[in-house]
């Protein structure tokens, strides 16, 4: 079904943006304990705490950063309430169109990357890879061929 323009979904609600800091991947024990809330993921999204049955709609985020590690899904499910009532739509974009529009929203949106030229971010993250690991950055299928945990550690530790 096609809405207007403007128009959601009677079930979706827009939360208030939230501040920037707030945006993160962490599986945050602290945290958890802080707020009792033993039994949740720590997402530090835009979404209000709710308890189960408080209101009639899905919650959803618009980032993949809750995805951020090799483990989150497992995570995810493994504090559900009931996992049976999960569900995911990981919608994939073409990597460059991806890359730009996540240092838009970081550097341009939240301030996070002082650098305002995307060129000279990407091509600076390029450099750090370049000198992380020469064989990798030169052969694409033995970066493809990774298992994912190698390449998160991979990505952290050239990246940082």
């Amino acid at each position: 079904t096609h809405l207007p323009n403007g128009r959601l979904h009677p079930s979706c609600c827009v939360t208030k943006a939230s501040a920037a800091f707030r945006w993160s991947c962490r599986w945050h024990e602290t945290l958890r304990k802080r707020w009792g809330r033993t039994e949740s993921v720590w997402f530090q999204t835009a979404m209000p705490w709710a308890t189960p049955g408080e209101f009639n709609f899905a919650s959803v985020d618009f980032t993949p950063n809750y995805l951020c590690t090799p483990q989150a899904l497992l995570n995810i499910r493994k504090t559900a309430r009931n996992p049976d009532e999960l569900r995911f739509i990981v919608l994939m974009r073409d990597p460059i169109m991806r890359a730009f529009s996540e240092w838009t929203m970081f550097a341009l949106g939240w301030n996070w990357d002082h650098n305002k030229n995307f060129w000279q971010t990407a091509s600076l993250q390029m450099r750090k890879f370049r000198q992380c690991n020469t064989t990798l950055f030169h052969n694409n299928e033995l970066l493809r061929k990774l298992p994912t945990a190698e390449l998160f550690q991979y990505i952290t530790k050239c990246i940082g």
